[in-house]
């Protein structure tokens, strides 16, 4: 997500290390839930702010529409990016610890 400070970057880093002192996977879980809550805290509070729209494009004129469904595609986007990340990010650590996580 957006907005990570550098030593939140660096413990990311540390965790797909070849070298990292978690050899078990246990706080790579650990960090990857807590990213999970977040983005999806994000996707919860897009939505209601979304529909928000939504309700009031209803009453108002169609020309607001084209900048709504521009958002829409946005999150998606979003979406897509973020799942490829945690497929991704669940690969490399499974291939650092010759086990499978989640899977």
């Amino acid at each position: 997500m957006e907005g990570r400070g550098m030593s939140e970057q660096h413990h990311m880093q540390a965790l797909f290390s070849p070298s990292s002192p978690d050899p078990t996977g246990a706080s790579f879980e650990v960090v990857l839930r807590q990213e999970l809550k977040k983005i999806s805290a994000f996707y919860v509070e897009k939505e209601e702010e979304l529909q928000a729209i939504m309700q009031g494009l209803a009453s108002r004129h169609a020309s607001c529409l084209d900048s709504f469904c521009q958002e829409v595609q946005d999150l998606k986007k979003y979406v897509v990016i973020n799942y490829v990340a945690v497929i991704k990010s669940i690969k490399k650590r499974n291939r650092h610890l010759k086990v499978c996580l989640f899977w």
